[in-house]
């Protein structure tokens, strides 16, 4: 009787926990509606790439479909398009889920992961085009985009980040997706060359360009904050 007691508790206890991440998930859900960025249309930053959050996604994905678009990159929960009502084998298309647990973790390698992302956006721009979507499109899929960008077509991250950033503005990886990107380059370098974009024409870019600058300013800051508290410890 004891062991059917206890697969009992263990299934309400799922259920209970299950009930409240779909609570959360629909929670986040209704706060992504009320955000400009997470609405913003899909923005193309290459030929057969484009960036949205996952509200936009809900509400274009007919129009891509119609322009026969047929892949998918997830970088958020992978829940959430049960919430949004997206069901993308319904909808004939293929998905890829780019991990998100311990994603913001400095300490993960997302080399293996970063890869496997850039070839299935390679496979999605190769057949009419590849949404790549978080929540909001602001962190994760620009990470995911400017990785893509570095490992296919060989751009240094700066360079990633400034086609990223002029397609959409106010794409931002965190910082510490920043510095997974940061290591991505120095381990593709250490593969060959990769390439720069010409020097900013226009004040867009040279917005763009300051923008890389400031992330790395804030590594770097944030580089001297944990090494004075190793020294106050």
């Amino acid at each position: 009787m004891w062991p059917m007691l206890g697969s009992g508790c263990r299934l309400k206890a799922s259920w209970r926990g299950w009930r409240f991440a779909s609570s959360m998930n629909k929670a986040l859900m209704e706060r992504l509606r009320g955000e400009s960025t997470a609405l913003a249309p899909p923005d193309e930053i290459c030929d057969g790439l484009y960036i949205c959050g996952l509200p936009s996604l809900q509400d274009n994905l007919e129009q891509y479909q119609r322009r026969g678009v047929r892949h998918i990159l997830n970088a958020a929960d992978s829940s959430l398009h049960r919430e949004a009502g997206i069901n993308v084998e319904l909808a004939n298309m293929q998905l890829h889920v780019f991990e998100v647990d311990a994603v913001e973790d400095a300490h993960v390698d997302l080399l293996a992961r970063f890869r496997a992302a850039s070839a299935f956006v390679a496979e999605g721009r190769m057949c009419q085009g590849v949404l790549v979507h978080c929540a909001s499109g602001i962190s994760r899929s620009s990470t995911v985009c400017m990785a893509h960008l570095m490992i296919s077509e060989e751009w240094h991250l700066s360079s990633a980040a400034r086609l990223v950033c002029l397609a959409r503005p106010f794409a931002r990886p965190s910082p510490a997706l920043w510095r997974q990107l940061r290591w991505l380059e120095e381990r593709l370098l250490e593969e060959g060359a990769l390439r720069h974009l010409p020097p900013p024409r226009t004040a867009a870019e040279e917005r763009a360009v300051a923008w890389v600058q400031e992330l790395d300013a804030w590594k770097q800051s944030a580089k001297k904050l944990r090494a004075n508290s190793s020294v106050c410890c």
